[in-house]
């Protein structure tokens, strides 16, 4: 456990940041931690309790560490930035702790989830191939599966067709034109890719 094998700088920083205090803590340290960090013996729904308090700063830690690293992080498509795996884990890592805290709203469950997803979206090879098919506008028109599609199309709703009916055949073309790379986590990035594509659609960006 972090505050007992880290109890002599815990101490510390109590000394100097708490000297009021600190005798009566360093007196009860040991049951004071145990008193923050023990779940309450009940079966209700209550949120209230040192426990949950104390695990919900737990949790904004891990929000607020990797919100000040992603400041400083390009999250372009085409960046190589060897440190956005790390801060999009980071994230993941913040999002799961959240579901387990009563201190959470599911509003901003929501939202944690989706600047984890669209932070992982927009450092995968998926979301590469869409720009690279994009910019370098390969001639589609042999693939029968399209139906006549215009996969270049800047209405949403065409890309979110291409992503959900039309989806195994946008997975042909990405595949024939930008490589297996481009079938990591295929489907889950679709989904992803629609949900922000269907959100823009009901923020009135039409395309």
């Amino acid at each position: 456990m972090a505050f007992l094998d880290g109890k002599s700088c815990f101490l510390d920083a109590t000394k100097t940041q708490c000297s009021s205090g600190y005798k009566t803590i360093t007196e009860n340290y040991e049951g004071i931690v145990n008193f923050l960090t023990t779940p309450p013996n009940t079966t209700s729904d209550s949120c209230e309790g040192s426990y949950y308090f104390y695990e919900s700063f737990r949790c904004t830690a891990l929000i607020n560490g990797f919100a000040n690293k992603v400041k400083h992080i390009s999250l372009e498509v085409d960046s190589n930035d060897a440190r956005t795996p790390k801060v999009i884990e980071q994230c993941f890592q913040a999002e799961e702790c959240t579901k387990s805290n009563c201190y959470f709203t599911d509003s901003q469950r929501s939202t944690l989830t989706d600047t984890c997803e669209s932070m992982a979206l927009k450092n995968s090879y998926f979301l590469k191939c869409v720009a690279e098919l994009e910019q370098k506008r390969p001639d589609i028109s042999s693939y029968r599966c399209l139906n006549g599609t215009d996969i270049y199309s800047e209405d949403l709703s065409v890309q979110i067709e291409l992503f959900t009916t039309k989806r195994g055949c946008s997975r042909w073309v990405m595949r024939k034109h930008c490589g297996e790379k481009s079938m990591i986590d295929f489907r889950q990035n679709a989904e992803i890719y629609v949900k922000t594509l269907e959100k823009l659609t009901q923020s009135g960006m039409t395309g």
